[in-house]
């Protein structure tokens, strides 16, 4: 629920999927995850939609929180923007952004669009200093199923870690995504396409340098590594992959508490319901193990508390087990599997709802394997059009309408699209 939906918030939001669940004659009892991006209509801990949604199921059925990981590792590639672009430090005011579709500081200037950058690139610069960073090229079969935009993202990061002489012509000449403060992918690949093209005398050169280093290391890894593991009981773990990395990549203790910060607060995949889940995916059977005895002792205590708390980080972390520093000696709860909150509260550990009535040995022998997904990417095409449709008019009744009525052009003429997408890549060609 992005831009359009946020309006109508969290509540009536939930109460429109329980109605649409009910009239497919679904049991809500049998209602085990929910999932979303991490905007605040959906996360809220107290009218956010996934709270709401908790409340109509039921306090005796608890919900597996399943919060897009593309999502958060976009609020972290935003974080790192405002900090070296969009911060003013003698009023602790963010201004990054100045309206949907442009930017107010140097950095952002150079890429919005009514910049030269807009559709065609100024031309590569034939000595730009390569990022020293391995990006490895992800799978055929990973990049068949991105978008263009993915795809553009994937590639810049691939050429701009090589020599300059190895930069395609086609990728100097590729189109732009369209800049939209919902669509920070499209800021990292004109930010990768400005450093391209910048002298190591431009007074933006260090700044720009340090945004493609996080975004080659950081952003664009993660991606990749969701798009190839995608699945709910591989969420956690790329959450600490994540956590390492600002350990790892990042040296300006700036850059590291601004991208911490921001992981703390959206550190939904780092709930034992769902770092446990990783546990019981992995591949060593000695982590499945220590799992499955957690889990097992945490059955002898059921929690009547069904509400989702978003644990205290680790920052210093290196296994699923570290991350929220579970413990089963706290004087509060003897005896029982505990966590602090952010908040600073002792938390009792709950099974994870996928394992809920689950034979918990068959995990001593193979590892967990679900079908459910630890993004939202079948909703990625939305979003693209609800912020195709925000920068096109204004007001939120034609944006609606704007939104639905291509949706509903593509669906009754495919053809159609296709020819536009022909007629684009024609005209593009012309120019190179």
């Amino acid at each position: 629920s992005s831009g359009i939906n946020a309006e109508y918030g969290g509540r009536r939001i939930a109460s429109e999927l329980v109605n649409y669940l009910e009239s497919l004659g679904m049991d809500l009892a049998n209602v085990k995850v929910v999932g979303g991006d991490g905007t605040s209509v959906n996360t809220g801990i107290h009218k956010g939609m996934m709270t709401e949604l908790q409340t109509m199921v039921g306090k005796k059925q608890q919900l597996q929180w399943s919060v897009c990981l593309f999502h958060q590792f976009e609020l972290n590639l935003k974080a790192m923007f405002e900090l070296v672009d969009g911060v003013k430090t003698e009023t602790k005011k963010k201004t990054a952004t100045t309206g949907p579709d442009s930017y107010a500081g140097p950095i952002g200037k150079r890429i919005s669009r009514d910049a030269s950058m807009d559709v065609w690139g100024i031309p590569v610069r034939p000595d730009f200093r390569p990022i020293p960073l391995s990006f490895p090229l992800p799978p055929p079969t990973v990049l068949k199923d991105m978008n263009r935009d993915s795809r553009n993202l994937i590639n810049l990061c691939y050429f701009v870690t090589r020599d300059p002489s190895e930069f395609p012509k086609s990728l100097a000449n590729c189109s732009l995504g369209e800049l939209h403060s919902a669509r920070w992918m499209n800021l990292a690949t004109r930010i990768i396409r400005l450093y391209v093209t910048l002298s190591d005398k431009d007074p933006l050169y260090e700044k720009v340098r340090s945004l493609v280093h996080f975004i080659v290391g950081y952003y664009a890894k993660l991606f990749t590594a969701v798009m190839h593991k995608w699945r709910i009981e591989q969420g956690a773990g790329h959450f600490l992959d994540a956590v390492r990395l600002t350990e790892g990549l990042l040296q300006d203790d700036a850059q590291k508490k601004a991208v911490q910060k921001s992981l703390q607060i959206n550190c939904y995949f780092a709930n034992p319901t769902n770092t446990l889940l990783g546990m019981l995916a992995s591949e060593d059977q000695a982590v499945r193990e220590k799992a499955v005895k957690i889990l097992q002792e945490i059955r002898e205590f059921p929690v009547p508390d069904r509400s989702f708390n978003k644990p205290r980080i680790n920052f210093k972390a290196t296994t699923l087990l570290e991350l929220t520093l579970l413990r089963k000696d706290r004087p509060e709860l003897p005896g029982r599997w505990t966590f602090i909150s952010d908040t600073g509260k002792v938390c009792v550990l709950q099974e994870p709802p996928l394992t809920k009535g689950e034979d918990l040995s068959r995990y001593l022998s193979q590892p967990l394997r679900t079908t459910l997904p630890c993004h939202s990417q079948h909703v990625e095409r939305g979003v693209k059009l609800t912020s195709e449709s925000v920068t096109r008019v204004t007001g939120h009744i034609n944006q609606v309408g704007l939104a639905l009525s291509t949706k509903r052009s593509r669906e009754d003429c495919p053809g159609l699209l296709r020819a536009r997408k022909l007629l684009k890549t024609m005209e593009e060609s012309s120019f190179s």
